[in-house]
């Protein structure tokens, strides 16, 4: 019997500091990582910018998609590429 299973859906975030750093490991590795775990991949964001920056656009409308349910779950490179400490990480996760 085949189960009907509503499919799983991931966020990618992706960022670097500089614009001299590239961003192509860290998509590689996750989108292997998403296929790996049947996650049908949402949207793959990309930043250049750095951590310490408030307005990061592209993790702001991750953010906005996050409390739209658009995916279930985000998956990154390190922990540190999302949030710049652990206070921010708690306050990102209490806002969605």
């Amino acid at each position: 019997m085949t189960e009907n299973k509503k499919p799983r859906f991931c966020a990618i975030y992706c960022r670097v500091s500089t614009s001299e750093q590239n961003l192509d490991n860290q998509i590689n590795s996750l989108k292997t990582f998403a296929n790996k775990e049947n996650f049908k991949v949402y949207k793959i964001y990309k930043e250049k910018i750095s951590g310490t920056k408030d307005n990061r656009p592209e993790l702001n409308e991750l953010m906005i998609d996050a409390k739209n349910r658009c995916f279930d779950v985000v998956i990154v490179w390190k922990l540190d590429r999302l949030g710049r400490s652990i206070q921010h990480l708690i306050r990102m996760v209490n806002i969605t």
